[in-house]
């Protein structure tokens, strides 16, 4: 994980369990329910882990699915270092992931 993506989505969590007034102040969710923002940032950082994973899955799936086809993968900016991650973890030499100036 690049330095700015873990202070974002861990070592805030680490403030964010420290401090009482995350637990002690609260938003309204599109349903109405509160969520103190303490949980409310939990969520959010646990939602753009999945994210990262699903979208990881989902390329590989396709790879295998069409083996040996080019398969173009267009992202922000700010999956790519997550998405190179796990996809070589999840590659096992069935394919080549190459960035965009390859």
């Amino acid at each position: 994980m690049i330095r700015s993506q873990n202070a974002q989505y861990t070592d805030l969590i680490k403030i964010t369990d420290s401090r009482k007034e995350f637990a002690q102040r609260f938003a309204t969710k599109p349903n109405g329910e509160k969520i103190s923002y303490r949980e409310g940032f939990k969520l959010m950082s646990g939602f753009w882990d999945l994210r990262n994973q699903t979208m990881a899955q989902n390329i590989y799936n396709t790879t295998v699915k069409h083996p040996h086809k080019k398969i173009v993968v267009l992202t922000g900016f700010l999956h790519r270092y997550y998405l190179i991650k796990e996809l070589n973890r999840l590659n096992k030499g069935n394919y080549v992931v190459k960035e965009f100036y390859d």
